[in-house]
């Protein structure tokens, strides 16, 4: 499918259609992705920036071209000038050659006319940008996908031309694609984002099944009902585990009278099913890693809000009643199987009064010293004598004093001082056991 445009000239002249770019039409229905097509379109209809997030293999680049095909969704004319920065040549990945290649896009659909300037890269885009007369409704939008190599290498002159581009025609506006571990370092003084960000999770039921019966058109299959459902629960609707185990579950001869377990056992032990799980898993942090981990292993030990509200946002994470799962039973498995190593803690300098508590001392996490007050720290030293589980009791009596103790001591007391520690440290390192006591894992 190509993309039909009425462009304008430098006059304002509405001149022939052009086809833009070339793309397989991948027969998605119009519904396709709506909840972020939709922010998408208005953002676009505002002349808002987006910075769009999304882990590996959760579909954006397709997400991107329905997005810049589909013209039948804007009610006035839009321009798009698409670039994916992984097609860039190594030795060509600069930032004149992303400027000049915006502009050849421009200027290939009637954009303004190439004759009319001998500047290449940025000034070549920025006199084409200048002299685009005619509707005001018109809206060019610039759409740059897989942008992790350009954008971990630009620095605030390259945001700054941006910034100039979109001043100099109120017309203009920016989409740009990127993994969310970037995302901290791309306009570091705000200039074309604002803090405006659309993370990319899983594909929604509808859409899933959509992308089921594609799969089984690709592999000349026919999947049942039954088959249908089992690959969207094992994928939860991501794209890249759903070529992968749709190719799989074919060459492994699976069928429905074998459980579910023994299904996720087969397929994580492919190369690569674990090679789709490997790279999400790669993306993330070791406080997110572990908070999936933790779920994974159905461990109760409570997670930092903000980091659940991560894993929510990008799909790796649903909420059922009160539980916290795992979007797929495959990457449940491949992370519960995961090796966390946490950093030792120790405390050094510790010295001990006649009542065998600690009184003074400094806690390192691997080679860093983190701050804790004298009750955390004889907290920690009392969790890390051995590996057991130490009641509340066991813990009131090493930590406060006789006088203390006899005033009397709560559990909230003593639940807020682990809270405290866990701050410090990080939700890994302590292990409730519900009704029992706490754990050091450290």
């Amino acid at each position: 499918m190509m993309a039909q445009k009425t462009p304008l000239s430098e006059s304002g002249e509405t001149t022939s259609a052009q086809n833009y770019y070339y793309f397989i039409d991948r027969q998605h229905p119009i519904e396709y992705r709506h909840k972020e097509i939709e922010r998408l379109i208005q953002a676009i209809r505002a002349r808002e920036n987006r910075l769009l997030l999304g882990l590996p293999g959760i579909g954006m680049s397709n997400l991107l071209r329905f997005l810049v095909t589909r013209t039948e969704l804007f009610e006035r004319d839009v321009i798009f000038a698409y670039l994916n920065c992984d097609t860039l040549a190594e030795d060509k990945a600069d930032f004149e050659t992303f400027f000049e290649m915006i502009a050849e896009q421009l200027y290939d659909q009637g954009l303004g006319d190439k004759s009319k300037t001998v500047a290449q890269g940025y000034e070549r885009l920025k006199h084409l940008l200048m002299r685009v007369k005619g509707d005001p409704s018109l809206r060019i939008v610039i759409v740059v996908d897989q942008g992790d190599r350009i954008l971990a290498a630009a620095n605030k002159a390259f945001y700054r031309h941006l910034k100039a581009l979109t001043d100099l025609n109120k017309r203009a506006c920016y989409i740009f694609a990127v993994s969310p571990h970037i995302a901290d370092l791309i306009d570091p003084d705000n200039l074309l984002f604002a803090g405006r960000r659309l993370a990319v999770g899983p594909l929604k039921e509808q859409d899933c099944a959509n992308a089921v019966a594609e799969e089984a058109q690709r592999l000349g299959q026919k999947f049942d009902e039954a088959i249908q459902k089992r690959l969207m629960r094992l994928t939860g609707g991501h794209p890249g585990l759903l070529r992968a185990i749709s190719s799989a579950i074919v060459e492994e001869g699976l069928n429905l009278s074998e459980p579910e377990t023994v299904w996720v056992e087969r397929l994580l032990g492919r190369g690569d099913i674990k090679y789709r799980c490997q790279k999400l898993w790669n993306e993330l942090d070791q406080k997110k890693q572990t908070a999936l981990h933790l779920l994974a292993a159905a461990r109760p030990d409570p997670i930092a809000a903000d980091t659940l509200v991560w894993l929510q946002e990008f799909g790796l994470v649903d909420k059922h009643g009160d539980i916290y799962r795992l979007f797929s039973p495959i990457f449940e498995g491949f992370a519960a199987a995961q090796d966390i190593k946490l950093e030792p803690i120790i405390i050094v300098g510790a010295t001990k009064d006649e009542q065998e508590k600690i009184v003074a001392g400094k806690v390192f996490k691997g080679d860093k010293e983190v701050h804790v007050t004298p009750l955390e720290l004889r907290l920690i030293a009392c969790l890390k004598q051995e590996r057991k589980i130490y009641t509340k009791d066991d813990l009131i009596e090493y930590i406060y004093d006789d006088k203390i103790q006899e005033e009397g001591i709560s559990d909230h007391r003593i639940e807020n001082l682990v809270r405290q520690v866990r701050n410090r440290l990080g939700d890994q390192y302590i292990k409730a056991h519900y009704g029992q006591g706490y754990e050091f894992l450290g």
